[in-house]
């Protein structure tokens, strides 16, 4: 125990029971629940199996059961480890699938998840449908069929079931037409996901919850199967997870749960940081441990965060500030202006940040060292140009996750068709998107006349003959090989059959585009790979689908030798010896989310998560002007800036910063690193300065630089004092 501070150890070793762990960023948390849990197997003979851990996201579960197998040894291989929905989906949907929310919602025999992609497919497939009413308050408010879809998920996952919340709706609530459209948009919901066979993400929480709390059979089955229950990040737990929780952990008391309430950051998936006192009020007898101690920043970075911390109005009476564990090697005391700087423009933000991060890679801090986080997507796109104009290696994390790229959710639809043939779902993407021989009409027209029976309309429309028949019976054989391998578990097949379905089908059109169809065949490739491992090691191809289904919709791409740029959101766990906050600005954060106390209180925390990202140096920034769309904008310092003193009413809102005069069209791009533009490169002549600002200021710059190499573009010859245009460089 000598590797862990006193209250670490604490937490450790404190007796069975429910017991919180508030642990601040960089405390130990992870540290302290791989220690309780090898404690737990080690010392109180406690098998594996009879442990649930609950993580956030999967990369963080396979993270801690290695962590946990190297610590113990093979004891630990049966502990059971995963997400909320993974877990319940395995040990109550999987398990019970007889129980009576399953029942009620006709989910006897054959039935799948539904993805967000097909999920928004679904919504406007029955947008027509609604009341002329839900459609006047729509197009009357800007509200969108996925808006409205998002109070549906979000009322699941509260606990609120639609029944319940139609009977306490009331007139004089805030909200109550969205609510009510919502309602409406429900019930249609509902009856299409009973059509399809299919369930959500959210009814996953919710059938779990409702299957604890209504029969003890399966409450006491799961309570004796896990006699001590983790959860991590306990603070982004929602009203829903924790019924689940509360009622399984109930029998025996041994909750263990640990986060912080200062970093909850999804109020939009229904947590917040109230579910520490529900937890309190559900075991009064708990014991609480408080890790305060900050290893991960220096103390000037942690004196900041205290700031920030000192102005949240909701924290909870166990939270403490955050003590600084490191040494400050710094000689100097920090002052305001080394934390914060307001730019004119968002260009010249970004051309700041540049010349910061060449001055770390000559201090010898590597490229991989350094993180710009930003709270909208929309504040990356100068960074983007600004650094590739300059031959710095970024990486967007998050931007795009693997899985929901078309091609991949093409190549799942494929898979679902061949080993779920009544999805009638994954037939209508396929119809949609490629040529089989059938309109999407003419198909929903034979499923009409089958009773919405795939397999049947299928069959008739094969059964008419002729060469479009012929196209769909070619995919059909296809499917069927699919489904054939697959029985027999035979990998390499599965992949032979997978590999033409994607060159006939899936990158048929990339084929004039080397680089799109490279892109594309990597990443079918390594799904295609993937398949078939799991299918060589006897997986059913039902888990494969569900396993697919339940992956994380945003990964983490990782380089040790680029800047990574990604959203806050997209930071949390993660820390940088460097980090960036770009467009701190009020438009961002808090922007609109000012119309309730408790979203404004979460804008706070979310600057306190990427406050703490940092270990060695913290850098917050805005602009005066940028750009929102196809608009310029004007803006302020974050208010959270003036709260903790590092903006105040008089201090950078008129401290003549030079307004650039051709901000309205395109302001210029500053190469700060030498290395960028080359004087000279082969066939392509020497840079005319001239030529090079006009080009920068040229309006089709920003696609230029999209497409083509900076470097090869800095070096166009000029011809008449005209920049190059976009035609110009293609040909």
């Amino acid at each position: 125990m000598t590797q862990f501070n006193p209250e670490q150890k604490q937490a450790v070793e404190a007796p069975f029971g429910p017991l919180a762990v508030v642990a601040g960023p960089g405390s130990g948390k992870t540290k302290v629940i791989i220690g309780r849990a090898s404690r737990l197997i080690g010392s109180e003979g406690v098998p594996g199996y009879s442990i649930l851990l609950v993580t956030f996201t999967n990369m963080a579960a396979s993270e801690m059961k290695k962590r946990l197998v190297k610590e113990v040894g093979p004891n630990a291989e049966g502990v059971s480890c995963g997400t909320m929905h993974s877990q319940i989906l395995k040990h109550v949907l999987k398990e019970f699938p007889d129980c009576p929310p399953m029942q009620r919602r006709g989910l006897s025999g054959e039935w799948a998840i539904l993805n967000p992609d097909d999920r928004s497919a679904l919504l406007k497939r029955i947008q027509p449908e609604l009341p002329s009413d839900v459609l006047s308050f729509m197009d009357e408010n800007s509200v969108s069929v996925e808006e409205l879809g998002s109070v549906v998920s979000l009322s699941k996952n509260w606990g609120y079931g639609r029944e319940q919340l139609e009977k306490g709706l009331k007139p004089n609530h805030p909200k109550f037409e969205l609510y009510s459209c919502a309602l409406k948009l429900w019930e249609l919901y509902d009856r299409e996901l009973r059509s399809h066979r299919v369930i959500d993400f959210d009814d996953i929480l919710t059938i779990g919850a409702e299957a604890v709390t209504e029969c003890d059979w399966i409450r006491k089955s799961l309570a004796n199967r896990f006699q001590h229950i983790f959860v991590d990040e306990f603070q982004d737990t929602n009203a829903i997870q924790f019924r689940f929780l509360k009622a399984v952990a109930a029998e025996h008391g041994n909750l263990y749960v640990v986060g912080d309430p200062k970093q909850s950051i999804y109020l939009f998936r229904g947590s917040m940081p109230s579910i520490f006192d529900q937890f309190f009020n559900a075991f009064q007898a708990s014991t609480i441990v408080n890790l305060n101690k900050n290893y991960r920043s220096q103390p000037h970075i942690v004196r900041l965060a205290n700031r920030l911390t000192g102005t949240m109005p909701d924290r909870i009476a166990h939270d403490r500030d955050l003590e600084a564990m490191r040494e400050d090697p710094l000689a100097h005391e920090f002052k305001d202006e080394d934390y914060y700087c307001q730019y004119a423009n968002d260009y010249e933000e970004a051309n700041a940040i540049v010349e910061k991060v060449l001055q770390y890679k000559e201090d010898g801090y590597g490229y991989g060292d350094m993180a710009i986080l930003y709270r909208k997507n929309a504040s990356k796109r100068a960074l983007e140009q600004v650094f590739m104009a300059n031959n710095i290696p970024v990486v967007v994390a998050n931007d795009k996750a693997m899985l929901e790229r078309k091609d991949v959710r093409d190549l799942l639809a494929f898979l679902r068709a061949a080993w779920q043939p009544w999805d009638k779902l994954a037939y209508r993407r396929l119809v949609k998107n490629y040529s089989l021989g059938v309109t999407e009409s003419t198909f929903e027209a034979a499923l009409a006349d089958a009773g919405g029976e795939v397999v049947d309309a299928v069959d008739k429309l094969i059964s008419k003959g002729g060469v479009h028949a012929e196209k769909l019976r070619s995919l059909i054989d296809q499917l069927t090989l699919l489904r054939k391998h697959a029985y027999e578990s035979k990998g390499d097949d599965v992949k032979a059959v997978i590999d033409h379905l994607c060159e006939h089908y899936i990158t048929a059109d990339y084929r004039e585009d080397n680089d799109r169809l490279a892109q594309s065949e990597e990443r079918l490739g390594v799904v295609a790979a993937e398949v078939a491992r799991m299918i060589s090691g006897e997986m059913d191809s039902r888990d494969i689908l569900e396993r697919f289904a339940l992956m994380e919709t945003a990964h983490r791409s990782k380089s040790d030798e680029a800047v990574q740029l990604m959203t806050i959101h997209g930071s949390k766990g993660l820390e940088f010896p460097i980090v960036f906050c770009v467009g701190v600005d009020d438009e961002a954060m808090p922007g609109g989310n000012v119309d309730r106390e408790e979203d404004l209180n979460e804008e706070r925390r979310i600057l306190f998560v990427a406050m703490t990202r940092a270990k060695d140096y913290l850098h917050l920034s805005s602009a005066r002007r940028r750009r929102q769309g196809s608009q310029i904008i004007n803006t302020d310092p974050c208010r959270f800036l003036f709260d903790v003193n590092l903006v105040t009413s008089t201090s950078r809102l008129d401290s003549g910063l030079t307004e650039n005069p051709a901000f309205s069209r395109l302001p210029p791009i500053k190469i700060q690193n030498p290395d960028a533009a080359p004087k000279q490169r082969p066939g392509k002549g020497k840079i005319d300065p001239d030529a090079l600002e006009a080009m920068q200021r040229d309006p089709n710059f920003n696609k230029m630089v999209r497409k083509f190499n900076a470097t090869v573009m800095m070096c166009m010859p000029n011809k008449g004092g005209q920049p190059p245009t976009r035609r110009g460089i293609q040909s």
